[in-house]
């Protein structure tokens, strides 16, 4: 006997959900603690600073990204305030992440009704694997905000899709029939001004919408998502944009600055396009390298994500059983619902845009996690004789992303073991006890820092992403401030190599007089002393002077930062002053002559005891000099070429196009 189809109970969501949330507590749980380089640099900072209103005085404390939004990150910076064990603090966090699969299961529902067992079982398989997005694991439970972002853009598709299926005013069940698209448009201006990465999929949740809505209310539905999507934006991101613009001129201070010409930053604009393919076939060829471990597009590490190409392969299965369908005349659902097209118009109009501007995976969050719907609604379209084929589609391409998720994907930026306290930090008295405004001497500023300091202290990021120009205005500024609170200098250099397991070399200390010089400083090695991040573990540290036969070792684990009170140190001599400017002018040239490779132009350099360098953030680059030599190179390191000798000839016609293959 074939039973009746009924739609799934409050119980069966309920149990979904609490089933979706546990599982994001057993991943958090098995992942680890991450404890990402942004994070040591930003996301508690970024919190911090709102809270104690720091901000726009402390300039560039955590370099380019200090002046991120910092709403998103609040939640991190409230459970890590608990000051609870590690486990604990991950664990509120994923709660709150799980939000995502609860969203996606009720997008998923109106794909997927879930009248019958099998329909609940490909809605079920198809959240699942929308949870078993790369992207979205690496984040549960940590500080990223994407992951914090998505919620409301989930929840704006899903009131869309609510008002698309009751936009004929005969059936809809609430006061105003554009309640919910009101909704939908301020759910999606708010993650656009939490995040303005969230704008691509907004933009093309609204296309979508609008070409769903049918020529009766597609104007209506323009303008509102306009209208509320403005507000959404203002209220997220609202108040955060006019602090920027009032102190610095730019609403999105640094970012942009080529257009809004903020006196505060170069005039460029800051673009990290390492993930956006170099061509057009590069583009085409997307879903295919995200399955492959090694080409590593849209992320840092390890993401192999079948689940593209495997949606690819079942949207063309449903096109050739809509064909079979229609040629021996069955029944097809081609006249479905307009509800039933929006996750994947969506998804349509987002991936040109969102490979354009970026190609980060992070930032395709909400977009790469409907998919996982998307292949169960495919799933379910095969066969409705056969339940076996749609549960074998789902079934295999369930079991491959499992299987690359547990065993070569990457789950932590950096993952570190479960800790009574979120930091491993060790910081001596002094620094706990006496204000002072700290210059950090190199690209990680380790902003985190200043929840542990004294409230008076300040920080800056002298050295770093955006080095400071001695000659320019922020430099000037932070010395005024500096004044203003009447604090001593101190430095924060992270020590690169260890002699001996424990030893801290004492030339260590030149290094940082090296990089202090540009800015007429020096240190007062009377009262060095150091910082030390996940050292509990290690063996002691002392100061060592280095002599031969020592072995340098780099200590992964455990990060040294050197702090010593700073003074004024005695001008260049002219001889030395005339070097570098001469330096400088060389590699000027080549920033003109090669923009793409050497940006943002206007780039500061910085001394070091054996080269000169200027580092480029935006192509992830470096110009050095070296014994008169010049040399460029990426941040990896890998290729160096040579680009002029000691006399300044050329060596390299043209530009070095191979750092762009890097």
């Amino acid at each position: 006997m074939r039973m009746t189809p009924s739609h799934p109970s409050w119980r069966f969501h309920a149990t979904c959900c609490l089933c979706y949330t546990l599982a994001c507590l057993a991943w958090n749980y098995w992942a680890g603690r991450d404890q990402s380089w942004d994070q040591l640099n930003y996301h508690l900072y970024v919190a911090l600073a709102w809270w104690q209103n720091r901000l726009p005085d402390e300039l560039f404390a955590a370099s380019a990204q200090g002046y991120l939004n910092p709403l998103p990150h609040l939640p991190f910076f409230a459970a890590w305030s608990t000051g609870w064990h590690s486990l604990a603090i991950a664990s509120l966090m994923a709660v709150l992440h799980s939000i995502n699969l609860w969203l996606l299961h009720f997008i998923g529902l109106q794909l997927i009704p879930g009248q019958d067992r099998l329909q609940r079982l490909m809605l079920v398989g198809g959240v699942l694997l929308g949870g078993l997005t790369p992207a979205f694991l690496i984040e549960v439970g940590g500080s990223l905000t994407d992951v914090v972002v998505s919620i409301p853009a989930l929840a704006s598709l899903l009131c869309l899709g609510i008002w698309l299926k009751g936009r004929d005013s005969a059936q809809v069940p609430y006061a105003h029939p554009w309640t919910y698209l009101h909704l939908s448009g301020l759910l999606a201006g708010l993650s656009m001004g939490l995040k303005p990465s969230g704008l691509v999929f907004a933009a093309a949740m609204a296309l979508a919408g609008i070409l769903l809505a049918g020529r009766r209310h597609a104007w209506g539905c323009a303008w509102r998502s306009i209208v509320s999507g403005l507000a959404g934006f203002l209220l997220g991101g609202g108040t955060h944009a006019w602090m920027l613009w009032k102190h610095f001129g730019n609403p999105v201070f640094p970012l942009f600055n080529a257009t809004f010409r903020s006196p505060w930053f170069p005039p460029v604009n800051l673009v990290a396009d390492r993930f956006r393919p170099a061509s057009l076939m590069d583009a085409l060829r997307y879903p295919l390298d995200l399955v492959s471990a090694t080409a590593k597009v849209g992320f840092e590490g390890i993401a192999s994500d079948v689940r593209p190409i495997a949606l690819i392969g079942l949207l063309l299965g449903a096109v050739a059983v809509t064909i079979w369908r229609t040629w021996r005349h069955q029944q097809t659902d081609a006249r479905q619902h307009p509800i039933t097209w929006l996750p994947a118009l969506t998804l349509i109009a987002f991936t040109p845009a969102w490979l354009y501007t970026s190609g980060n995976t992070r930032y395709a969050l909400p977009a790469l996690m409907v998919i996982g719907p998307l292949i169960g609604q495919c799933a379910h379209y095969l066969s409705r004789r056969a339940p076996l084929i749609p549960m074998l589609a789902l079934g295999l391409i369930l079991s491959a992303q499992s299987a690359t998720t547990f065993t070569l994907n990457t789950t932590r930026l950096d993952a570190k073991s479960w800790s009574p306290k979120w930091f491993d930090l060790e910081l001596p008295a002094i620094l706990r006890q006496q204000p002072a405004y700290y210059l950090s001497l190199q690209t990680q500023p380790y902003a985190f820092l200043a929840t542990a300091l004294p409230r008076e202290s300040r920080m800056t990021n002298l050295v770093g992403q955006n080095t400071l120009d001695p000659a320019g205005l922020l430099w000037q500024q932070v010395q005024q401030e500096k004044a203003y609170r009447k604090l001593s200098w101190r430095s924060l250099y992270a020590v690169p190599m260890i002699i001996n397991q424990g030893g801290v070399p004492l030339s260590a200390i030149d290094a940082q007089d090296s990089l202090l010089s540009e800015y007429g400083l020096k240190s007062d090695r009377k009262d060095c002393t150091w910082i030390v991040i996940d050292g509990s573990t290690a063996p002691p540290l002392t100061w060592t002077t280095p002599a031969p036969g020592d072995q340098y070792v780099s200590e992964p684990e455990r990060a040294v930062v050197l702090s010593c009170p700073l003074e004024s140190a005695a001008p260049l001599d002219s001889a030395e002053a005339e070097r570098r400017n001469s330096i400088d002018a060389r590699m000027d040239q080549w920033e003109k002559n090669c923009p793409r490779l050497f940006q943002p132009a206007y780039s500061s350099s910085v001394q070091h005891e054996t080269e000169r360098r200027r580092n480029y953030i935006g192509s992830e680059t470096i110009l050095s000099e070296s014994g008169g030599k010049l040399f460029a190179r990426t941040f990896s390191g890998n290729p160096l070429i040579p680009l002029e000798n000691k006399q300044g000839h050329r060596l390299l016609k043209g530009c070095p196009e191979q750092l762009r293959a890097n």
